[in-house]
Parts: C-alpha cells; structure tokens; sequence
C-alpha cells in the first residue's frame, strides 16, 4: 500500500515538501517550489530540512531542485549532520558530487560523535565517495569526538575496506595516528583484516608502537585468534632486520653486494657504486656481480 502525506502523523512535523523530497518525486517537488519556496527551510521534528531527506535517499533531481531554488547547503539536522554528511554515509556519490560542487562544508562534524562526511564513507566502505571528498581537500586527519576517538583511516581498516584504506594513504594519511593508543595497524589486527594488514605494513607501520595502555598490534591480533595476521607481522619483522641502506640511493633493501657489507637495492645502483666499492669489496666474484 502506497503511503500518501495524509497518512504522515502531524507530530513528524512534515510539510508536502519534506513528503515529496523524501520519496524523489522531483515534479511534485518542482510544482511545491513553484508556488512559492517559504517552506524550503521548514522542519520536521528531527529537524530535517526537505534538502536533508532527499540527500539521505540519494534523490539528485531533488537535491539539484532544492539547491537552485535556494536550500541551505549546510543545513543541520538535531544531531547537526548536514545533507553532506547523509549523502557520503549512504555512498551516493551523485548527491555528493552536486553537494561539493554547491559549497557544502567538507569537513562539517556531526555533534553525536564527531563525524566528517569523510570518516562515513571511509568506514562504509565507499571509495568512490571517499576519492571525491580527498578530491576536494577533506581532511585526513579529523577526529572523531566519542569514547574512542578514531580518523577515517582507523574505520576503513578495521573492517577492512582495502581500496578505501589505499586511497586515504596515497592522499597522505598518517597510518600512525592514534587515538588512545590505537593505531590504524592495531584496528586491522584486532578486526582479523589481514589484506588490510599487509597495506599498511607496506606503507612502512611500525610494528611495535610504545603505549603502556596498548598491547602490541601482534599481541592483540592474538588475544583475538587473528594467528595468521601474528605469523604476517612476524615475518615484516624479520624481513625489516635485514634491510639496510643502498650505498647509492639510500633506499632500505636487503639485497647485498656479494661480499655481504654493502648493500644496492638493484642493479643500476650496482653499476653506479661499484666502480668505487671494488676497491675494498671482498666478495668471491669481483668482477660487477651481486644480489642485486
């Protein structure tokens, strides 16, 4: 049975614009604003504007309406979440889209937990979002304001949304922030994601933060029975004990010259080096050759 406005209890306090923009009925929309837009800034008892409703159902013709007739962009609801944030929560990236391109405030913070529009596509999983907001200069490094503070990069990792967690760190976002302790490397090895886990420790993740609070993210990937994810850091270990810095470029490697003292992270670098290291090198093959 289809719900009509008449069946809307008066104590939601909503207007046959707010009716309208909810269901994406841009020609009703169209016909409301044409008789006049006094009721465009109205709210309904959660205080939603018709801009907020249509935003969070992912109603572009509607958003696009309602924002050529003059909506507020930044418009806030009671917990002060603005038609950006509804729209990058839900993943609608057409919505977004008109929103940054209307002015909407990126880095606005919802009140309840501190919230960015990016730190809701981030934890949702929702990298085309995510990309339009760093796009626009979204900051990498707000905070949420709850219990357990915690940036974008905290949320995509703990559940383990790769592609969002590679786009937050190609934009620059420190993989070592944290909030109470908890790095981005602690929530993916308590949340089990291990694809995740290999992306940051690529990205160079410390391996064992000092915090008196915190375990270790190996030892907390433990605690929770993640072994595999134990077994991946153990090995980072390991492999980061025999890197070293190229003679030439300065990149840590672990590929050695063959007298096993100097290091060239490749052949090219090799090449550049050897004419001055083998005058001392003392590998059995003197000759150009190495691990390289």
């Amino acid at each position: 049975m289809e719900l009509k406005y008449e069946d809307i209890p008066e104590n939601l306090k909503y207007t046959p614009l707010h009716f309208a923009s909810a269901n994406g009925d841009a020609r009703e929309v169209g016909n409301l604003l044409k008789l006049g837009s006094s009721e465009i800034e109205a709210k309904t008892f959660q205080k939603n504007t018709a801009l907020n409703l249509a935003a969070n159902k992912g109603h572009a013709d509607v958003v696009r309406k309602l924002l050529a007739a003059g909506a507020e962009v930044d418009t806030r609801d009671q917990i002060n979440k603005t038609p950006l944030h509804n729209a990058a929560c839900w993943g609608h990236a057409d919505v977004v889209k008109i929103l940054l391109a209307a002015g909407a405030d990126k880095d606005a913070k919802e009140s309840e937990r501190g919230f960015t529009a990016l730190i809701y596509a981030a934890g949702n999983g929702y990298s085309t979002v995510v990309q339009m907001l760093l796009a626009a200069g979204a900051n990498t490094e707000a905070w949420t304001t709850d219990h357990d503070p915690t940036t974008a990069l905290h949320l995509a990792c703990v559940h383990g949304h790769e592609e969002v967690v590679k786009r937050l760190i190609a934009a620059g976002a420190n993989i070592h922030a944290s909030g109470d302790g908890v790095m981005p490397l602690h929530s993916a090895a308590t949340g089990g994601q291990g694809g995740v886990v290999q992306i940051l420790l690529a990205a160079g993740a410390i391996l064992d933060p000092e915090c008196e609070r915190r375990p270790t993210p190996s030892v907390m990937a433990e605690m929770a029975g993640h072994l595999q994810i134990v077994a991946m850091i153990r090995e980072e270990k390991r492999r980061r004990a025999t890197l070293k810095a190229c003679e030439v470029c300065g990149t840590q490697t672990s590929l050695r010259c063959a007298c096993k003292k100097v290091a060239f992270c490749k052949r090219d670098c090799m090449k550049i080096g050897w004419k001055t290291h083998k005058l001392s090198c003392r590998g059995k093959n003197k000759s150009s050759k190495s691990t390289a």
